[in-house]
Order: C-alpha cells, then structure tokens, then sequence
C-alpha cells in the first residue's frame, strides 16, 4: 500500500555544489550527506539529490514555457523580483518569466539544467 510521498530527487553533477545551491537559493535544510546522495528538507518536501559520478546531467528539452517532457517543481514566492535576482546571483538561467490573471511565474535552471519553477498564485 502506498502510505506517501518519500522524496523528488534530481540527478546533479556536483553534490557539494547543488547542495549549496539549494540552501542558498530556496533556504533548504541538509538533513543528510553521503557522497553519492544528499537528503534536504524544503518547504514540506523531501528533496534528494543524487550524485551522477560528476558526469554532466542531460539537458532537459525546452519548450517556449518550460520544459514539455517529465515534470516540473514548482515552488511558491511571496516576492519573484528579490527571488529572481538571489538565483541569478547563484548561478540560475532564467527561462521566462510571465505575469498574467492568474499569478506570476518564473521558470529557470538550476546548475545542472533542472527546470523549475516560482509561482505567486493570485488564488
């Protein structure tokens, strides 16, 4: 039976690097680190990163709003602009960024080519 979600994990060419990334950019919590695999805590979520042998990580294939291939994290902002220049900062590639009724997004790159997204719902 299944009883819940244990994590979303990515693969990243650079643990020491990602795992970096993902506490500066979004404030995760290192919750473990072995060579090969990192477990941190973001917003409720679980997020594994998984070592590729400091291989580079394939390019996911983009779209003119993302990615149209696999899925897509997306996580919620209360401020995209200050958001938006922190990941710019640390090294994300922003991809688009839209405003429309419905809210505000951001999609971009993490350091390794991984698409996702900063929404700020108006609903």
């Amino acid at each position: 039976m299944i009883t819940g979600i244990q994590n979303v994990h990515y693969y990243v060419e650079n643990m020491d690097r990602s795992v970096a990334f993902y506490i500066a950019a979004f404030g995760a919590e290192l919750i473990h680190e072995e060579a090969t695999w990192s477990t941190l805590k973001l917003h409720g979520l679980t997020l594994g990163l998984h070592g590729n042998d400091n291989r580079p990580i394939p390019r996911t294939p983009l779209a003119e709003r993302g990615v149209n291939v696999g899925g897509t994290l997306a996580l919620q902002s209360n401020d995209i602009a200050t958001d938006r220049a922190r990941l710019e900062k640390l090294g994300a590639v922003i991809i688009r960024e839209t405003k429309a009724e419905w809210g505000h997004v951001l999609v971009f790159e993490d350091l390794d080519g991984h698409v996702l997204n900063l929404v700020k719902s108006t609903f």
